[in-house]
């Protein structure tokens, strides 16, 4: 999905620029930055849907520029609420 998606945003700024040849090197500056700005609103979208292991609580307050206590949750989040227990284990070997 997350590559479909970043390949429309892609498209649509190729097709809406005026070059025709659908290369992004020719894109103008504005243009090619409302694009990385795209792609990367798309990869914090999917790090938030993929992250189950953070306070949900958390992880929406940061977004939205608040500060919040992930012990005040108190297992009322998605991710909280599944109590899974995690092992912190040394693999770089």
């Amino acid at each position: 999905m997350k590559i479909r998606v970043k390949h429309m945003l892609t498209q649509g700024v190729l097709e809406q620029s005026s070059f025709g040849d659908g290369s992004r090197r020719n894109l103008p500056a504005c243009t090619y930055r409302v694009l990385e700005t795209n792609i990367e609103n798309l990869l914090c979208m999917v790090n938030y849907c993929e992250n189950d292991s953070d306070c949900g609580r958390l992880l929406q307050l940061i977004h939205f520029g608040e500060k919040f206590n992930p012990s005040d949750c108190q297992k009322t989040c998605n991710n909280c609420s599944k109590m899974l227990n995690s092992v912190v284990r040394d693999v770089s070997e």
